[in-house]
């Protein structure tokens, strides 16, 4: 089988690779949609096609799926992108549903639950889309009366351009895992062109800055003076490494640990989160811990992970709960590495397998069998 490695061009730096892809897609596609996250990679993405709508006096397309439970650095800087003039806003605060990691009560949350609106963590914007049934009528795919998920939402947004001539661009860089290297590469949806996928729904999916590092994103931001979101300097002032340095929302699996430090950068926010969900004051005192939701060591109360499993899957509130994660643990392989996996999964709740398990044999014991065999 043929190896594909990274291949430099040496002749050209990053930002005249982007400008050049940037330019292709303008030359080739009749809309242009930017997907923003608030964080860094898509911030950066969305100035650069934002200076060549400007040069070409083209109008474009920015979505941002707002899930409620945001930073509100990130609102500013969306509500910021969303205002240049060029920029046809699709920010979507649409009723979905979310898993939370952070509760043993609630396993799901609604963000934009009408009936909630009490408790919602601000208003919704007057030129949000707030329902899938909006006005251009949009042949959507999904029953109206089911509540979707992050993803459901995003395969949304893209039906609402069914067809080849829209570029949908993306923040995915290479450098953050060999997972978004392959992600990026492994399929081109044009030929000859490796940094772009095709789309279900019959657009582009394309990946302009996919080559570019961390250093490469900072030092942009930082000679054009461009705004950005502001949560990168309160991580950065608390020593974050720059894979910690997450931008997402704040109930998301992976982004609970921020809420430890929350209450110090934006308390409001963090008061309001308070009212919102349940667990949010255990994770912002447990969340760094090994116990809570942290997976390094077994309590002293067991001495093997399989055990441990079990006792968690059996203390679950809810029988269907129990279930899935019972029957999808009966597929994997039985070592202390995948048992271990499997208790982080049940700790967080992760019925929906977002956080998946890398279904292998132990790590540790092929390296030590290796070992053996070699003496």
């Amino acid at each position: 089988m043929e190896r594909r490695g990274k291949v430099y061009d040496l002749n050209k730096n990053v930002l005249e690779a982007s400008t050049e892809r940037i330019n292709y897609i303008f030359d080739n596609h009749e809309k242009v949609v930017v997907s923003l996250s608030g964080g860094k990679d898509s911030i950066v993405l969305a100035w650069l096609t934002y200076r060549e709508a400007q040069r070409r006096n083209r109008k474009i397309y920015f979505f941002f799926l707002d899930q409620e439970m945001e930073y509100m650095a990130t609102y500013r800087i969306i509500d910021e992108m969303m205002r240049l003039p060029l920029v046809i806003p699709l920010w979507f605060q649409i009723h979905g549903i979310l898993p939370t990691a952070i509760s043993h009560k609630e396993y799901w949350l609604e963000p934009w639950n009408p009936e909630e609106r009490q408790k919602w963590i601000r208003q919704q914007k007057r030129v949000a889309i707030k329902n899938i049934t909006w006005e251009h009528k949009v042949p959507w795919s999904f029953p109206e009366e089911k509540k979707m998920g992050f993803y459901g939402l995003m395969k949304c947004m893209e039906q609402m351009f069914p067809n080849e001539s829209v570029a949908h661009l993306i923040g995915l860089r290479a450098e953050e895992s060999l997972n978004r290297f392959r992600a990026v590469t492994k399929n081109a949806g044009i030929e000859g062109i490796e940094w772009c996928t095709k789309n279900k729904w019959g657009g582009i999916k394309f990946y302009p800055i996919y080559d570019w590092t961390f250093q490469d994103l900072w030092v942009y931001i930082a000679k054009n003076k461009l705004s950005y979101n502001k949560m990168y300097d309160f991580f950065y002032k608390k020593g974050y490494s720059p894979k910690d340095m997450r931008i997402s929302s704040l109930m998301n699996r992976k982004a609970f640990h921020d809420l430890v430090d929350l209450q110090s950068f934006e308390p409001r926010l963090f008061d309001k989160l308070l009212d919102r969900a349940e667990g949010v004051a255990s994770a912002a005192r447990y969340a760094h811990e090994d116990k809570a939701f942290k997976n390094n060591k077994l309590p002293d109360a067991f001495n093997d992970w399989k055990k441990y499993r079990d006792y968690l899957i059996s203390t679950l509130d809810q029988v269907e709960h129990r279930l899935i994660f019972t029957k999808r643990f009966a597929g994997q392989k039985e070592n202390d590495y995948v048992y271990k996996q499997q208790c982080f999964q049940v700790k967080i709740h992760d019925i929906t397998n977002s956080k998946k398990i890398s279904n292998i044999d132990d790590p540790e014991m092929e390296r030590r069998k290796q070992w053996m065999e070699e003496l």
